[in-house]
């Protein structure tokens, strides 16, 4: 944990509504500390709240990491139904383009400042305590990527294009909140990669695995 004195919002931030404090401070000390690592109160005394004002808000830590979760998400999947009406407009789309869908609106996050958040969301993904509310926050917003999915690959039964769009998307979150090490880590095999070239690779990846042979029946 960080030391008592050490400030985790800004003057500015300070200023903002309570229910915005507490979630952009425990975002952030989710993300350096783990959610597990980080108890209410300290979320509370980065914020300057209290403990009526989480409950108010929240009603618990679980309900924190919750709000959390639907924050960011809802906006991304905002981003996410742009992206498709424009492909709908368009009228013929690819697998690359399922594959912007899915990733584009987790880059755009990480590059306006949502790295914290990328990297929670991260951890929520491999703790099987947190799948319930995961699905809950993805449960409406599934139906619109697989649509288009199955527009592209139709020869895709639903439980495989459901798993294939999980991973694909598990790996643009793993690798973009993680995106500074990802690039050093492929630097340090011979290939220079920035933040574009990550995304480049991101989603030849993701493409790739959307667009495999399907093996079973």
């Amino acid at each position: 944990m960080p030391a008592a004195d050490a400030a985790v919002l800004s003057a500015e931030e300070l200023g903002l509504p309570t229910e915005q404090r507490l979630l952009l401070a425990a975002e952030r000390l989710f993300a350096a500390h783990g959610i597990g690592a980080v108890s209410l109160r300290s979320v509370m005394g980065a914020a300057e709240a209290n403990t009526a004002a989480v409950h108010y808000h929240f009603g618990s830590k679980d309900g924190l990491v919750a709000a959390l979760l639907r924050d960011r998400t809802d906006e991304m999947h905002r981003r996410r139904v742009e992206l498709i009406g424009r492909l709908r407009e368009r009228g013929e789309a690819t697998v690359r383009d399922v594959a912007e869908v899915l990733v584009l609106p987790i880059f755009e996050t990480v590059s306006g400042g949502g790295g914290d958040y990328v990297r929670v969301l991260g951890e929520l993904m491999t703790r099987p305590d947190a799948a319930p509310g995961l699905r809950a926050a993805f449960a409406v917003q599934e139906a619109d990527w697989d649509g288009v999915y199955a527009d592209v690959r139709p020869d895709l039964g639903a439980g495989v294009r459901a798993f294939r769009i999980g991973q694909g998307i598990a790996l643009a979150v793993r690798v973009l909140g993680e995106a500074e090490g990802y690039a050093a880590w492929v630097s340090e095999r011979g290939t220079e990669m920035g933040r574009e070239g990550l995304l480049t690779a991101v989603l030849d990846a993701v493409t790739g695995l959307l667009d495999g042979v399907q093996s079973l029946d």
